[in-house]
């Protein structure tokens, strides 16, 4: 597990940190040239993914481009000195975000003046550093504000919620689009809140809820009176309130053309160890991890050469740290050769 550093403005700089506290790379870290802000995400080979705007020309001309580069666990820069152009009309109100496509490259999200007018835009960038879909992005949103939450729901979707300040209501929007491009939910969105208030929300958060959709949760006040809680669910589906409860059930599993299988944890929920059995056809490099609800790594479990055959791990419901964590749900995640099982578990002091 490594905790990344970045700092600086134009010369943007990385820095990584292991969990035995030692800092593998030169002293004063790695100069990637990507700008500030910048978003930043793992590519799941500890290594990072960091996009920034890099202004180009001093004040007042402000003139910059979005920068996203990729670098490796030894410190190199895959993608050149100056990385790749996500966009060439950043300004100093571009924010760039960042998610894991879940295949070593990510998605980048961000808002510009492209043509005169002010749009969201995404687009992918594989591992090489080759941007997918189109060569400057898609446009998804017209009446862009900045800042909204945008995450991603561990399946190399990025979804985000989008407030029209346009409209009286605070019209409140939800967007999704996966790793193919393809926009799951419409260009338009799901309208997930339309309500006339008399302030704003003064705060809006997000959670995964574990099945590819996610909840959201904002303050608002509703006339005269206390400040109100409002929750809701948006599935996977695009649908509001759709609580996702039929499961695959899988049998003959080892007929199916794959050559690992990890299987559900015992005792689950636990409290607070609990076993982890997988099978390997053949002889494989897996890496089995631990990830929370908010898609954060947890702990690495196993990183290595494994021979065919069942085994056996346990996690004691602790992090890299050797600290225990709080209860609540877990996600199991089992790599082998470019591709991905999850197990859901649910940890209880």
């Amino acid at each position: 597990m490594a905790r990344y550093r970045v700092t600086g403005e134009g010369g943007t700089v990385v820095d990584k940190t292991t969990k035995e506290g030692t800092f593998p790379w030169p002293v004063g870290g790695v100069a990637v040239y990507t700008g500030g802000p910048f978003g930043i995400v793992s590519d799941n080979h500890r290594g990072a993914i960091i996009a920034g705007v890099y202004f180009t020309s001093p004040s007042p001309q402000n003139d910059a481009e979005g920068r996203i580069q990729h670098i490796d666990s030894t410190g190199q820069l895959l993608w050149g000195v100056s990385g790749k152009i996500f966009t060439p009309d950043a300004d100093v109100e571009t924010f760039p975000t960042l998610v894991s496509d879940g295949a070593s490259g990510a998605l980048v999200a961000w808002d510009d003046t492209t043509n005169g007018k002010r749009a969201r835009y995404v687009a992918r960038f594989n591992q090489d550093g080759e941007m997918r879909w189109k060569t400057k992005g898609f446009r998804l949103w017209l009446r862009t504000v900045n800042g909204p939450p945008i995450f991603s729901n561990d399946m190399g979707s990025i979804m985000w919620l989008v407030n029209d300040f346009s409209t009286r209501q605070g019209d409140l929007y939800a967007f999704r689009v996966d790793s193919s491009g393809y926009i799951s939910w419409g260009s338009n969105g799901v309208l997930i809140r339309y309500r006339d208030f008399e302030e704003w929300p003064y705060f809006l958060e997000v959670t995964s809820d574990g099945r590819g959709g996610f909840i959201a949760v904002w303050s608002e006040r509703r006339g005269p009176g206390w400040q109100n809680l409002v929750l809701q669910q948006i599935s996977v589906n695009g649908k509001l309130g759709d609580v996702i409860t039929r499961v695959e059930n899988v049998v003959n599993v080892w007929q199916r053309p794959q050559n690992f299988l990890l299987f559900h944890t015992f005792p689950n929920p636990s409290n607070p160890a609990t076993k982890i059995n997988f099978s390997l056809r053949h002889p494989s490099k897996i890496q089995i991890n631990v990830i929370n609800i908010r898609g954060d790594l947890v702990t690495t479990l196993a990183d290595g050469q494994f021979v065919s055959g069942k085994h056996e791990l346990y996690w004691s419901g602790r992090n890299y740290n050797g600290k225990e964590v709080s209860s609540g749900v877990y996600f199991i995640q089992m790599l082998v050769d470019g591709r991905a099982q999850v197990r859901k578990h649910l940890l209880i002091h």
